[in-house]
């Protein structure tokens, strides 16, 4: 097993895609290497990727996220355990097992998310534990013609607070929002507007126009039809700066689906203004789905007749607790759980 730094990814993508053979696993593309380096929450010697070989092959690999934790006004690093993959051929064998424990061995402070149900159980099984599940909401709008969507958005959900507006933008204020605001939680998993800047500047994902990327066997998301983020500043009157907010919107030859990223707002009354705007942006550009952070929702928007086309998912989080303490076993009582957590928002 070979341990990638985060300030040597790049030059491992480089050096994989000009060396590789046909049975190599493709651990990392070029596109995610060049991001990652510039993560604002790494340093250039933390891992940011786990490859397995069996003899000179390539065979598997875990993917690594540094991110931040936020415990009142401290901020410590955790590392979110991202891609996994492990080669079929050998999936009978002890590899998933010593991958996982070797990552669990060479790194502290660990969580996952959303991943499948076998790596769940396999993680469990290497001594991490369960921190609650995170619950969203996934809206589907197939059932209302393209055509009439963007209507069905403005007739049938809440109308948005009067008095603030939303302006495109391609980067967000990095010191005009409080790092601890009134409507902030004990402890999160914390991004902040320095993640959404790179995370807009530096997108994983590419559309299907860029050359050279279709014939790659990469087993997770890095190419889609349509591709793109935009943020949002927020507005109240008098050009006073409230907070900011970040939508994808995506396309695969199958359905159109809009996301309802990252937000931070300075009053919490204003978040209500969240979810009305995203809806009508979703109705414009005729999202099939629209997957929705499960704190926007309110009693009100539930009875909306839109809702009705509403179902909600969970996502369960792992991590190592097993330090008492350490800060992440310190913190997991109180951390309030996000829909960006991990890597959700980048795909």
């Amino acid at each position: 097993m070979e341990e990638i730094r985060v300030g040597n990814l790049e030059d491992f993508a480089s050096r994989f895609f000009r060396e590789r053979s046909e049975d190599d696993v493709i651990p990392i593309t070029p596109r995610q290497a060049r991001a990652q380096v510039r993560n604002p929450c790494a340093d250039p010697g933390d891992i940011g990727l786990f490859v397995v070989y069996s003899g000179s092959r390539l065979i598997g690999y875990q993917g690594v996220l540094p991110g931040r934790l936020r415990r009142g006004g401290n901020l410590s690093k955790v590392y979110w355990g991202s891609t996994w993959y492990l080669h079929p051929d050998f999936r009978r064998t002890a590899a998933g097992f010593l991958m996982g424990r070797h990552f669990g061995r060479r790194l502290s402070e660990t969580v996952y998310t959303d991943v499948a149900p076998a790596a769940g159980k396999l993680i469990l099984r290497l001594g991490a534990s369960e921190l609650g599940s995170y619950r969203y909401w996934r809206l589907n709008l197939k059932k209302i013609p393209g055509s009439w969507r963007g209507s069905a958005c403005r007739l049938f959900t809440p109308a948005p607070p009067p008095g603030l507006t939303f302006r495109p933008t391609v980067r967000v204020r990095e010191e005009a929002v409080p790092f601890v605001t009134p409507a902030s939680p004990p402890a999160e998993f914390y991004r902040g507007p320095k993640v959404v800047n790179w995370m807009l500047e530096y997108p994983w994902v590419s559309e299907s126009a860029d050359r050279g990327e279709a014939g790659w066997g990469y087993l997770f998301t890095h190419r889609r039809r349509l591709f793109r983020m935009t943020a949002f500043e927020i507005f109240g009157g008098d050009n006073d700066y409230r907070g900011y907010l970040v939508l994808s919107l995506s396309a695969t030859s199958r359905e159109r689906t809009m996301k309802i990223l990252d937000y931070r707002i300075s009053s919490p009354g204003d978040v209500q203004s969240i979810l009305p705007f995203a809806l009508r942006r979703a109705g414009k550009y005729r999202a099939d789905i629209v997957n929705i952070p499960g704190e926007l929702i309110s009693s009100r928007a539930r009875r909306s007749l839109l809702f009705r086309f509403a179902r909600t998912r969970r996502r369960p989080y792992l991590g190592d607790l097993r330090n008492p303490d350490s800060p992440l076993a310190k913190a997991a009582g109180e951390i309030r759980l996000q829909y960006c957590d991990g890597d959700t928002a980048f795909t």
